[in-house]
């Protein structure tokens, strides 16, 4: 259960103000020494996290976040997996455009594209229930070779 929220008492007058007496009440959340020590501690962010600094327990979390991010929400996902199969398709053209304009290490590039293909569609596959990143990187794969694909079309017409 959380604990209540301090009250401060301001009885100060404004100087900008007219003349007259009152009392505010104005909750007040941890300062910052509060909140670094309630960091450290492990009181916010993942506490079984073996570091205790700020930036690493924001680092660790990230995970958790974002999949506290993604839960119950099919249109963010939906969302997310058409950016990273667009992120793909533009990566690809650009893949192919500048390797094929110049006529330069076209071999590599192929090899390296056919690779992170095979490389993703392992690791994909093989998991027995694929998280976000993967998932994401499958649609970035996709679009790829989406990508490449249209660019075939392309050349051959």
């Amino acid at each position: 259960m959380a604990k209540p929220l301090k009250l401060c008492t301001q009885t100060t007058m404004p100087t900008f103000l007219p003349v007259f007496s009152s009392t505010v009440q104005v909750p007040l959340g941890p300062t910052r020494r509060q909140h670094r020590r309630m960091l450290c501690k492990g009181q916010i962010g993942r506490p079984d996290s073996p570091l205790r600094t700020r930036l690493a327990v924001n680092f660790t979390s990230v995970p958790y976040r974002l999949d506290m991010y993604f839960q119950n929400s099919l249109w963010r996902k939906t969302i997310w997996s058409v950016t990273a199969f667009s992120s793909g398709y533009y990566a690809a053209n650009t893949v192919s455009l500048s390797f094929g304009a110049l006529a330069i290490n076209d071999v590599i590039a192929a090899a390296t594209t056919v690779g992170f293909c095979e490389v993703v569609s392992r690791a994909y596959w093989s998991s027995p229930s694929p998280g976000l990143a993967l998932a994401f990187l499958n649609y970035f794969k996709l679009g790829v070779i989406a990508a490449l694909i249209a660019d075939a079309f392309k050349l051959a017409g």
